[in-house]
């Protein structure tokens, strides 16, 4: 893992929910779980969605 202490992310699963999380890094590396998203609570207009490069 090369994400510094407290880094936040957020991840996309097969089901189009995010995980929203950070990492911690001590003795042992911790990925916290603080919220899932549901796709019905998102909303993005069609301008802000930018596709991988």
């Amino acid at each position: 893992m090369s994400a510094d202490h407290e880094t936040p992310f957020i991840v996309e699963d097969d089901q189009r929910r995010l995980a929203v999380g950070t990492v911690q890094h001590g003795d042992l590396t911790v990925i916290s779980i603080h919220h899932i998203v549901e796709p019905l609570n998102m909303y993005l207009q069609i301008n802000e969605v930018k596709k991988p490069s």
